[in-house]
């Protein structure tokens, strides 16, 4: 069975990506799409000087998780290293039909020969029938208190990230379910259990 040999171009992002919506049969998921110019610099002894040659021009595309984060973190102009493989898409029929070559991203990255960057790894929720990364905004949001919430006892600040908030929740209803069981007002324990808004449940898009 012939297979599609991977590739790692290096270039320059020539224009922003841009989100759409991709429609499967397994549901909807996201795709980013940009352009990659990519050119080559040879030395002229002529001139006695570099010179470059004329750039090529590549369409990137990239899906699920991956273009999420393209989306959040490459800028037109920025310098990348983009590994896939090469794909032919066409579409239309008879005389009109059309194809475009096409450079699938399975993972991406700055190339920090050219600058710098900073990581920021996603947070991984799993429960008992999704696994799910939160989204960029989860994870730089703040999450906000009220008096009710600082009464609960739920040590959670406004530098918790959304995870962490969930984890302590979780805590929390725990302990309150065991107080409980040992003969505290059960009417008590959920209403304190209910103060605790939605607002620190993760909520994260579905794979």
């Amino acid at each position: 069975m012939a297979t599609t040999p991977s590739i790692i171009m290096r270039g320059f992002v020539g224009t922003d990506p841009k989100l759409f919506a991709v429609h499967s049969r397994t549901g909807q998921s996201s795709g980013c799409s940009f352009r990659l110019g990519a050119s080559r610099s040879y030395w002229d002894a002529a001139s006695q000087q570099w010179k470059a040659r004329p750039s090529t021009w590549l369409p990137v595309h990239c899906y699920g998780v991956l273009a999420q984060n393209v989306a959040g973190s490459i800028r037109k102009g920025d310098s990348v290293l983009v590994s896939g493989y090469l794909e032919t898409d066409e579409w239309g029929e008879g005389d009109d039909k059309h194809s475009l070559l096409v450079l699938k991203a399975q993972s991406m990255g700055h190339d920090l020969l050219f600058g710098t960057s900073t990581y920021r790894r996603l947070r991984k929720t799993q429960n008992a029938t999704t696994k799910s990364y939160l989204s960029i905004d989860q994870l730089t949001a703040p999450v906000s208190t009220t008096d009710s919430k600082a009464q609960s006892g739920v040590n959670i600040t406004q530098d918790t990230c959304p995870e962490d908030a969930a984890e302590l929740l979780d805590e929390y209803t725990t302990s309150q379910e065991i107080n409980a069981d040992g003969g505290s007002d059960e009417n008590t324990a959920n209403e304190e259990k209910n103060s605790v808004d939605a607002d620190f449940l993760v909520g994260a898009e579905a794979m």
